[in-house]
């Protein structure tokens, strides 16, 4: 799978019968279409891998280990790219049994300006700034068939089962929102960092590369980390002494949300968010939106 559609040669080792083989498996362009030719050979007594002294189960072990092992990245410790051209294929497939609130989402997360880190800090900045990513994004994850891999360097490829599209555009916040507020510290330096997230769902009749590109054009407006700092420098807030939930939710109250949409955005219930914007009006001294609204501006 992965040879036809990168279009380009893989190596793994299999085993049955405890014999063990390295499968080549190669694209052949006949002019009319692409084939793929796999070539096997016995590697069992070459040396290669020693099983001396084991069983069947335990060699099957060791293959199984050294095969992930190909197809995780080194630096971050999650799948590599070789391993979306090997699982995506099947998620298109299985995207024939999506429902409308049951769907396979792909999420395409880019990290922004890693240029400037590695001029600014150095490459060892670069790795460390995509590895405290992957560690974020590595808890979206709900059950066991999400997996998440690093793609072309400095983005990452989230697949989530079993969700609608407002639960992808929760989880684009919430993921935006983790990455906004998370401190990236290092040599003493903190670094800014940003990303774009982009979303597709994953559809039957799709490519493995017409996937990627939709999400990256679906992309999510990430703003949240912005109106956040002009927040905390808000005279009215400082002396209304809102806690740091009550200046969100006073936040989306001036970006005109309702508080269905507040409390969606923030991943609480919704009476949740009348108690705070109660809080909120009480501390400012107002009694309606419209009024906080005119007192925050004026």
């Amino acid at each position: 799978m992965r040879a036809y559609n990168q279009n380009k040669t893989f190596v793994k080792i299999e085993n049955t019968n405890d014999r063990i083989y390295t499968v080549a498996a190669a694209p052949v362009n006949t002019g009319e279409s692409i084939m793929v030719i796999e070539l096997l050979k016995d590697i069992t007594n070459e040396g290669i891998i020693d099983i001396t002294g084991m069983g069947s189960g335990e060699i099957s072990k060791l293959i199984s280990h050294r095969n992930i092992l190909m197809v995780k990245d080194s630096l971050t410790r999650i799948y590599n790219e070789l391993y979306i051209y090997e699982r995506l294929p099947h998620e298109l497939l299985k995207a024939k049994e999506n429902s409308e609130n049951h769907n396979t989402v792909l999420f395409r997360i880019k990290v922004k300006d890693i240029d400037s880190v590695n001029n600014a800090y150095g490459y060892d900045a670069g790795d460390f700034i995509i590895k405290e990513i992957a560690e974020i994004i590595k808890k979206m994850p709900k059950n066991r068939e999400d997996w998440v891999s690093r793609y072309q360097g400095i983005e990452f490829i989230l697949v989530m089962q079993n969700i609608n599209e407002n639960q992808a555009e929760r989880i684009c916040r919430h993921l935006d929102k983790d990455v906004s507020e998370s401190e990236f510290i290092f040599n003493g330096k903190n670094i800014a960092v940003d990303i774009s997230i982009g979303y597709t769902v994953l559809k039957a009749d799709q490519t493995v590369g017409e996937s990627i590109d939709n999400a990256g054009r679906n992309l999510y407006k990430t703003n949240y980390h912005i109106k956040i700092n002009i927040g905390d420098n808000n005279e009215l807030f400082q002396k209304a002494q809102l806690t740091p939930r009550e200046k969100e939710v006073a936040l989306l109250l001036l970006q005109g949300e309702t508080n269905s949409d507040i409390a969606k955005i923030l991943y609480v219930g919704l009476s949740t968010v009348k108690k705070h914007i109660s809080s909120i009006f009480e501390k400012t001294k107002v009694k309606s939106r419209t009024e906080f609204i005119s007192k925050v501006r004026s």
